[in-house]
């Protein structure tokens, strides 16, 4: 069994894919692959506790910044400079990324992917409608 447990996943990420993975020592981590090159952005350790709720928002704006957000409170931004092709043909997962052994043992509720960065007043007011 991974350490990491995968929140969701699109494609496969030795190739041209995405994850968004949360660690035994409560960071969440992105990982981004394009034709074998790879971007990772880390949270602050210890932002997801076992058997807790926690509202997770990561912002990726292509080719900038990778931001996370802990219920609705900016956490820290990665500055790193990545690039990501997107392609309909890939495997989207949930709770589970595409080889046995790598699945979340969990609840997810409303999860949402966005077109465009989402705002920090966005974030929040997404945070207090939830709560």
């Amino acid at each position: 069994m991974s350490s990491s447990k995968f929140l969701i996943s699109r494609g496969v990420y030795l190739d041209n894919g995405w994850y968004l993975s949360a660690a035994v020592d409560g960071r969440v981590y992105v990982r981004i692959n394009s034709s074998g090159d790879y971007y990772t952005a880390i949270s602050s350790a210890g932002m997801i506790q076992e058997g807790q709720w926690v509202y997770v928002t990561v912002v990726l704006k292509n080719g900038s910044y990778t931001d996370y957000y802990f219920d609705g409170n900016f956490n820290r931004r990665d500055s790193s400079s990545f690039t990501y092709s997107n392609s309909s043909s890939e495997v989207f997962n949930l709770g589970s990324y595409s080889i046995p052994g790598y699945f979340l043992e969990g609840l997810l509720d409303d999860v949402r992917i966005y077109n465009r960065a989402l705002s920090k007043t966005e974030i929040e007011l997404l945070y207090k409608s939830v709560k």
